[in-house]
């Protein structure tokens, strides 16, 4: 084989993925038969997910592969298969993502086929949350100490900082449920670097496509969250929603559409939903107008 022909076939290997298109923000629209595509690195640990194995068709397909052990944080092509309802999902704790619970749901995924059955939901969620009765409860770790004055944060300050974080996103507005995604932080290259807690918030309608979420962002070294700081200092202009500064996004790809709120300290407060779904832009102002911005400017980023 010539010098020519292996340097062309080597530049295909590694350009493979890049063939794949970038991966849907939801698996509603997707063949039953399978999708390839590509997870991007930027924003693959932001995407809400529901269930353990198998998953609601509106959780984003990057980060359920991620916690279902398919890819890592860095990205990469998933192939995923699309199916019927399944009564209720399993929230677990999985490669850095933890996933919600949710009720019954009309359209759900996988990635593997055919699609693991409805019931492991249950097991995997009642392994998730307590050990089978025969085993002993094993004694609690320790918690981590906090770091001595003029020492620099560990787990336990950016647990503390996570939870003031959720505890800043409002409540679920009237006719709306709230999902709660407890403050949590992650500090290593495997599965990213962040400080966040939020609520993803489902009208309580007939339809599975009416929702939006609130999440709260910082990194535990301190530093403004990479993608929204990115964000925020190259807008060309910036409104006002709320009666608050804000960047208004709307990313043409992924059909995400943002709200986009910095603090003085660089913490960041991101009302976010999908193009594709039935939710408003008024629905998203009103779930600004019930933040308590003093509360969310008092938070820190460090």
């Amino acid at each position: 084989m010539s010098v020519t022909l292996r340097s062309a076939l080597a530049s295909l290997v590694l350009t493979s993925s890049a063939l794949a298109a970038d991966c849907p923000k939801d698996a509603l629209s997707s063949p039953a038969e399978g999708t390839t595509c590509a997870c991007p690195t930027a924003g693959i640990m932001d995407g809400w997910v529901y269930g353990t194995g198998r998953y609601t068709a509106d959780s984003y397909p990057c980060t359920a592969a991620v916690h279902d052990g398919k890819i890592t944080s860095s990205g990469g092509d998933i192939t995923f298969y699309t199916g019927g309802s399944c009564p209720a999902f399993a929230s677990t704790t999985a490669n850095g993502v933890t996933s919600s619970g949710w009720g019954k749901f009309d359209q759900t995924f996988a990635f593997e086929t055919p699609l693991p059955d409805c019931a492991l939901q249950q097991a995997a969620g009642a392994s998730a949350s307590a050990p089978p009765a025969a085993t002993p409860t094993p004694a609690p770790a320790a918690t981590p100490a906090a770091a001595p004055e003029g020492a620099e944060p560990g787990p336990e300050d950016w647990q503390k900082r996570a939870d003031t974080y959720y505890a800043a996103v409002p409540p679920a507005l009237k006719g709306w449920t709230g999902v709660d995604r407890p403050g949590e932080w992650s500090n290593s290259g495997m599965s990213g670097y962040s400080v966040t807690g939020g609520r993803i918030y489902k009208f309580d309608g007939p339809s599975m496509l009416h929702d939006l979420t609130i999440f709260v962002y910082g990194t535990p070294d301190g530093t403004p969250y990479p993608r929204f700081e990115t964000i925020w200092t190259g807008a060309s202009a910036k409104t006002t929603v709320a009666g608050r500064e804000a960047v208004r996004v709307e990313e043409a790809g992924s059909g995400e559409i943002m709200i986009v709120f910095r603090n003085p300290e660089g913490v960041y407060m991101v009302i976010g939903r999908l193009a594709s779904h039935e939710t408003t832009d008024a629905e998203m102002e009103a779930y600004a107008a019930a933040i308590d911005f003093k509360k969310f400017d008092a938070l820190k980023v460090k």
